[in-house]
């Protein structure tokens, strides 16, 4: 047996450790502690760029993943405000382009600027993987979105364990779109898109695309009980 294969193996037996284990408190049941420990453990978080997300929970969870379930090409264009905050901040985004999806001219006129965007194209989803894992090693990158939509098959799922160790390891959020949830319980966060349409504008010459209204479920994250329906409105 090859050693590529045993360490799959050993992946795969870690996250299903991880994933049916319960979580163990930093502040066991019978214990007192002041109100004031806990907040030490809200994790930090980097604005969105999307500003209803951000009044709910302050924008993605650093150091962890943040699940984006969304199909189609059209859906892309929810990225592009994310990659302009961060070059808004003076960063620079990482965007790993799995579908080849990147539209230049909705990416400019959403605010990116792309002398500032690492742009990587990778042929399959091993190749995705490994760019994402040596991006949020990288020192300083604090935002790396794999878009893993319009690329063939489906990875292991022990691949989002290594996501998570190479996220918190970094402490970079790392927002992961695909057309499935991915990482289940690993992500720290998860959006599902559940409505997309386009908005017309008519004028003497025709009817031009104008933006996009999107619905955004909020299924998980640290600090909402309840899933929450948002709405985004975005130009095209």
């Amino acid at each position: 047996m090859s050693w590529c294969l045993i360490t799959v193996y050993l992946y795969s037996i870690m996250f299903a450790v991880d994933y049916l284990l319960p979580q163990k408190s930093p502040h066991p049941a019978g214990r007192l502690v002041r109100a004031s420990a806990l907040l030490g453990q809200r994790p930090a978080v980097l604005a969105s760029g999307l500003d209803e997300l951000d009044r709910l929970t302050g924008g993605f969870f650093l150091g962890e993943i943040n699940e984006l379930v969304a199909s189609g090409p059209r859906a892309q264009i929810l990225l592009y405000p994310m990659l302009a905050a961060a070059c808004a901040r003076g960063e620079s985004p990482a965007l790993i382009d799995g579908g080849d999806g990147f539209d230049i001219d909705s990416a400019c006129r959403a605010g990116v600027v792309l002398s500032r965007i690492i742009l990587v194209r990778p042929a399959s989803w091993a190749e995705a993987l490994c760019a994402a894992e040596s991006l949020l090693a990288s020192p300083g990158l604090r935002l790396v979105v794999l878009d893993g939509v319009g690329m063939k098959g489906r990875p292991l799922p022990a691949a989002a364990l290594r996501l998570r160790g190479a996220a918190r390891t970094g402490r970079g959020a790392l927002v992961l779109r695909a057309p499935f949830a991915l990482a289940g319980n690993l992500a720290r966060m998860r959006l599902r898109v559940l409505g997309l349409r386009p908005r017309w504008r008519r004028g003497s010459a025709g009817a031009f695309l104008e933006g996009l209204s999107l619905w955004l479920r909020i299924e998980r994250a640290f600090c909402l009980e309840t899933p929450r329906l948002i709405k985004v409105e975005l130009q095209a």
